[in-house]
């Protein structure tokens, strides 16, 4: 940055959920605001149910309607859309765009000085210079008023960095530069992995594995089905949407036209294949001798413990708090020395 920034916006749009933090000066200090939305947008309000949350915001975008907010995925009624069907390439799909565009309507600032955009490590190279020319002025309506936000500069940044910088905030344990470990991030696409010597990643020892939250949902679907025909009735339970609500909201069943399903159990029954999951990820990370600890971050985060701990029994485990936040906490706790003036020691 070549100034200190009045406000930054740090913006983690993954396959499952969008998670931003919102840093602006004011008179009192660094004020931060932090929200997390489905990272799905609708432009057909024949899609919803209702429209009857005040969760859903409703934008005009060149002539096209867009709603999004925290209560989609229950106005969608069990559908699916957006990010979620997007494959490697989701951040050239327009979804992606609309998404930015609804977080910085979510900010409800004119002026934003620096959005940065974080991605895999598979992608961020190919998709870096791509996203860097999102910086200029974007326009909508809403309720009939018209609006803008400027953003003066984008910068984008591999995911698994905000979790290194969270995790070195932290545990400020001497030897970070010289030690190695592992990041696990287990989001709604895809279980991502990022091997480092202090802040420097291996990038042939890093990638990702084609299974996420959401393909957790659809096996726990699986075994509901089997159930149900367990019990002599002929049906097949794809209604993915009500997990993945029952375990938003903590419920500990999933309720179903065919009976209440427990969720512990449900789950119980996805431990071997996250296991086969993280065992691929360690094979693709070559000779783990070397690593000394394993973070794990994304909101799968808790699921994927017992699994990460049967794989890698040597290495120490370290959860890092918010998963959900963890990859734009790490960019937050460096936006926040930088915005004071100050660099965030061995963050280069």
């Amino acid at each position: 940055m070549s100034r200190t920034p009045h406000s930054v916006m740090i913006a983690d749009i993954g396959y499952g959920n969008c998670k931003t933090i919102l840093l602006t000066q004011a008179p009192e200090g660094i004020v931060e605001r932090r929200w997390m939305i489905p990272s799905v947008v609708v432009q057909t309000r024949e899609n919803l149910s209702s429209l009857g949350s005040s969760n859903i915001r409703k934008i005009q975008v060149g002539g096209t309607d867009i709603y999004f907010g925290p209560d989609i995925l229950d106005e969608l009624g069990g559908t699916q859309s957006g990010m979620r069907g997007a494959g490697s390439h989701y951040f050239e799909s327009s979804t992606y765009r609309n998404l930015v565009i609804a977080n910085l309507c979510e900010s409800g600032l004119a002026v934003i000085d620096e959005l940065v955009l974080t991605l895999p490590l598979d992608y961020y190279e190919t998709a870096a210079k791509e996203l860097k020319a999102l910086r200029g002025q974007y326009e909508w309506q809403e309720n009939g008023i018209f609006k803008t936000t400027t953003v003066v500069n984008v910068s984008v940044q591999p995911q698994a960095l905000g979790a290194l910088i969270h995790y070195r905030v932290l545990n400020a344990n001497v030897g970070f530069e010289k030690s190695t470990r592992a990041v696990l991030d287990f989001g709604g696409g895809t279980l991502n992995f990022l091997v480092a010597q202090g802040y420097a990643g291996k990038k042939l020892r890093s990638g990702h594995v084609d299974y996420g939250v959401r393909s957790m949902w659809e096996d726990m679907a699986k075994e509901i089905s089997r159930q149900i025909q367990a019990s002599g009735r002929v049906a097949k339970f794809e209604n993915v949407a009500l997990i993945e609500n029952a375990a938003r909201s903590g419920r500990d069943y999933v309720s179903t036209a065919f009976g209440d399903f427990e969720m512990a159990s449900l789950l119980k029954q996805t431990h071997s294949r996250l296991v086969e999951k993280v065992t691929e990820a360690a094979r693709k990370m070559g000779d783990v001798s070397d690593i000394l600890e394993i973070v794990l971050c994304g909101g799968g985060a808790a699921y994927i413990e017992p699994a990460v701990r049967e794989v890698f029994p040597v290495q120490k485990i370290v959860c890092l708090p918010e998963p959900f936040f963890a990859n734009a906490n790490g960019f937050a706790m460096l936006s926040r020395k930088q915005m004071a003036g100050r660099e965030l020691a061995h963050a280069e």
